[in-house]
């Protein structure tokens, strides 16, 4: 049990708007000052105050997770895949039936409008995107609110680490089965196998865990996509109904194709990574990285090591980067 002085004393004092800001922004946390903007349809406009970055606490996306979001890089007011992480946004709210009663094209002038607003302070991070089923009552009932709300944030982006660029990241197999179809193709709020993926991996000492599915094929990571480089050369990706289409997966892919390499979806078990020439990671954050260590089992130790990074993951990550 813990010892008494480990628990927190707790406040039961009224609070008024005018204190609550301030506690608000007492209590600000580097990842919290890392939110340079904020839009809310709720509220009706945008602020640059992280002290006022709130959510309603009724919003179905905060205690249902029903909603979509997107999360888009960009540079130099230049967003990489906006199209793409647009239309994935559509597709996604299209499957859990939530209207989204704004053009694409609104919700871009929405983020270029924050872009010109950070554009002295921020040169790089990223654009997030949430559409929530909105206000309500705290029941599962997606008829029961106001209405759909946007949200969109601008944040940093943390800079990559120096090894995974030059010999790679340290990979395990999880314990936490990939979400059946259709989730898997649904960029959804109700994330808690993705977190608790992440979990496992800084628990274990990894930087990311894939998860595998019903039949024990490899699938994709917490919020990464995976790929490998067979003995022919050949670019693997997992079966697509096991997986996120992600947006920057989809790009190396046809980007493999232009270059003339063959791309395959495939099935494959951890064990058949043996064979392979190496192995990457493929998401928004990070584009291409490669992977040093594939750790198969914790309980035995036993891993898949690739001592040199296969050119071809270096040739795609110039391509990603070349592009943006």
């Amino acid at each position: 049990m813990p010892s008494e002085s480990a628990f927190k004393n707790l406040n039961y004092q009224p609070f008024s708007l005018e204190n609550l800001v301030e506690a608000n922004r007492r209590q600000l946390t580097a990842s919290r000052q890392s939110m340079r903007w904020m839009y809310s349809s709720f509220f009706g406009g945008w602020t640059k105050d992280p002290a006022l970055m709130m959510l309603p606490m009724d919003d179905h996306g905060f205690h249902r997770g029903d909603a979509v979001f997107e999360a888009i890089k960009f540079k130099k007011r230049r967003a990489y895949l906006m199209k793409e992480h647009l239309l994935r946004l559509q597709r996604s709210a299209l499957r859990i039936g939530l209207d989204i009663p704004w053009r694409m094209a609104q919700i871009e002038e929405v983020l270029m409008e924050g872009l010109r607003e950070v554009e002295d302070c921020l040169t790089m991070g990223l654009l997030r995107i949430f559409v929530t089923r909105g206000p309500g009552d705290f029941s599962p009932n997606p008829y029961s609110t106001l209405g759909s709300q946007l949200y969109c944030v601008i944040t940093d982006l943390a800079p990559m680490k120096d090894d995974w660029i030059k010999r790679g990241c340290r990979v395990g197999v999880s314990g936490i089965s990939v979400k059946p179809s259709p989730f898997p193709q649904i960029k959804s709020c109700n994330y808690l196998p993705n977190v608790l993926m992440k979990k496992e991996a800084v628990d274990r000492g990894l930087d990311f865990v894939i998860s595998l599915d019903a039949s024990g094929f490899l699938a994709e990571s917490a919020t990464e996509n995976f790929a490998w480089i067979d003995d022919e050369g050949a670019l693997c990706v997992p079966r697509s109904h096991n997986i996120l289409d992600g947006c920057t997966l989809v790009r190396v892919m046809e980007l493999a194709k232009s270059c003339g390499i063959k791309v395959r979806e495939q099935d494959a078990t951890p064990e058949q990574l043996s064979s392979a020439k190496g192995a990457l990671m493929i998401g928004t954050t990070i584009d291409v990285i490669p992977v040093e260590h594939f750790v198969l089992s914790d309980l035995i130790p036993k891993q898949i090591s690739w001592s040199t990074v296969d050119p071809v993951i270096f040739l795609l990550r110039k391509k990603i980067l070349g592009e943006q």
